[in-house]
């Protein structure tokens, strides 16, 4: 099962089940992980509109069925260069937009932006791979349907925009199905044990389906 960070706004949209189409095509048949500052940007936009107990325990009900991506120091770290250079060009961004591609970066897996030409600086500069509508004047870079095969992710710090849309079949994000073994890598590094191997499997795929199915049931 291929693995796809979702941002805040779509976050917030697929928990009220208002998603739009091309959003859905795009998370069906995946796993669907929030970032940390999704977590607590959904909080608190429930303390803000002073949600009542009720829906408050759904969205907590929600977000505690997903896996999250935690704070860590490398991501802290990745948080700083993206920001620092952002800051370099005249473009900062906002926080939370960096936080999320830091912690996207960080395992290479793609984004699901309701925005995305909020992220398409990180794409640009530092190869974020974005999932976009095929149909959005923003989409500004489709993998061609005479080279989808060769289709990759661009190294870091590239001048290349990528949005993959969502008929796209490529191998952008042969490394996303990865994510949950590296967690585990991680987890087990830091609790002074062995590590289990998390090398990329050689051939692997990602194949972006074309069809949504009930998300619900399926993440």
């Amino acid at each position: 099962m291929r693995d796809v960070v979702i941002d805040t706004d779509t976050a917030s949209l697929l928990q009220r089940r208002q998603a739009p189409p091309w959003v859905l095509r795009q998370l069906a048949d995946a796993r669907i992980w929030l970032t940390f500052i999704t977590v607590g940007e959904l909080a608190n936009w429930a303390v803000l509109r002073q949600w009542d107990e009720g829906r408050s325990r759904r969205l907590d009900a929600w977000t505690a069925r997903r896996p999250v991506i935690p704070y860590d120091a490398r991501i802290a770290g990745l948080w700083g260069e993206l920001a620092g250079q952002a800051q370099l060009r005249g473009r900062p961004r906002p926080q939370s937009h960096t936080w999320i591609a830091a912690c996207c970066l960080r395992y290479q897996v793609p984004l699901v932006a309701l925005d995305p030409g909020g992220f398409g600086d990180f794409a640009e500069h530092h190869g974020l791979v974005l999932l976009g509508d095929s149909s959005a004047a923003k989409t500004s870079l489709r993998c061609s349907r005479t080279s989808i095969q060769n289709c990759r992710r661009p190294a870091p710090s590239r001048s290349s925009a990528t949005v993959i849309t969502p008929t796209c079949t490529c191998v952008c994000g042969s490394q996303a199905g990865l994510l949950s073994r590296q967690l585990d890598h991680d987890a087990v590094r830091l609790a002074g044990g062995d590590a289990p191997d998390v090398s990329p499997v050689p051939g692997a795929r990602d194949v972006h389906p074309g069809a949504c199915g009930d998300i619900e049931r399926r993440s």
